[in-house]
């Protein structure tokens, strides 16, 4: 009660006098490492998801707060290990598969990781995390009909991941698919609700070119939730220049190098690579 009034100095302090007590109580693990983690002290993290992940085995959570504690501390190799495990336990979990796709932008995007994930997805489609990642890395490769392909064979076999529909939409989008863009999009943010920033930066992408004043709100709330998430300061500093454009009635260039059609040069200025969310200069 006391975390949920804001009052979240004086809750962190019952939690460890409670797991004196009751060393296998689950809401007081979560909790201390939630706090923890909103305050981003990784190393801390670590240390309280190790705990939690000893006294209850059975809970993949754990498991992914490390995943969060060692991908603050830059350590992404052991976090794809473990939050990939995790995510694999059960791959309808929307915010853990979400992470998972991060890490991959971050770090696999390339033809040759690609083509050895569609070549695994091609040969048991079954796979569903499997399919979802090749469709990620294609989005990010701007290989935008291969990642539409993919994501919408996925719509009805993760109905509860706002990223199948959103990268599908904004693949379609850059392909010149407005009205499919739209309406994948719409299926996206009816998904997310306020959990998944991202959603609403692609739509204020898709939107921005025909309704400014709906492109800023979006960007609003995308900086709203990315503030208190997993978002870069270099990102959130970013969109926040995009909304002052927006503002004045100037429409933002391209920002990443997949922000473009199929086939088409990487925009002058924009960032290549996939979708890394290190701190960026300013």
């Amino acid at each position: 009660t006391l975390s949920l009034l804001g009052r979240k100095t004086e809750a962190a302090r019952w939690l460890d006098p409670i797991l004196e007590v009751a060393p296998r109580c689950r809401a007081a693990h979560h909790l201390k490492c939630e706090l923890i983690s909103l305050e981003k002290r990784w190393e801390e993290l670590l240390v309280c998801a190790k705990a939690g992940a000893a006294a209850l085995p059975d809970d993949a959570d754990f498991g992914v707060r490390q995943a969060t504690a060692l991908r603050g501390l830059g350590r992404y190799e052991e976090a794809i290990v473990l939050l990939e495990s995790a995510v694999r336990r059960r791959p309808h979990a929307g915010g853990p598969m979400s992470s998972l796709a991060n890490l991959y932008t971050m770090t696999r995007t390339d033809e040759k990781n690609w083509s050895a994930m569609e070549a695994s997805c091609e040969a048991n489609p079954d796979d569903i995390v499997t399919c979802f990642l090749a469709g990620v890395l294609a989005h990010y490769l701007a290989k935008h009909e291969a990642c539409v392909a993919r994501m919408v064979s996925l719509l009805d076999r993760l109905p509860s991941q706002p990223r199948v529909p959103m990268y599908a939409a904004i693949s379609s989008f850059y392909l010149g698919r407005i009205g499919e863009a739209d309406r994948l999009i719409g299926r996206a943010a009816k998904i997310s609700g306020a959990m998944d920033p991202d959603v609403y930066y692609c739509r204020s992408l898709i939107v921005r070119d025909r309704d400014i004043p709906s492109a800023i709100k979006d960007l609003e709330r995308f900086l709203l939730v990315a503030s208190q998430g997993w978002h870069s300061e270099g990102k959130i500093e970013r969109v926040t220049e995009e909304l002052a454009m927006l503002r004045r009635g100037v429409i933002p260039p391209p920002a990443e190098a997949h922000h473009r059609a199929e086939g088409a040069p990487i925009p002058p200025g924009a960032r290549s690579g996939g979708g890394d969310l290190r701190p960026e200069a300013t």
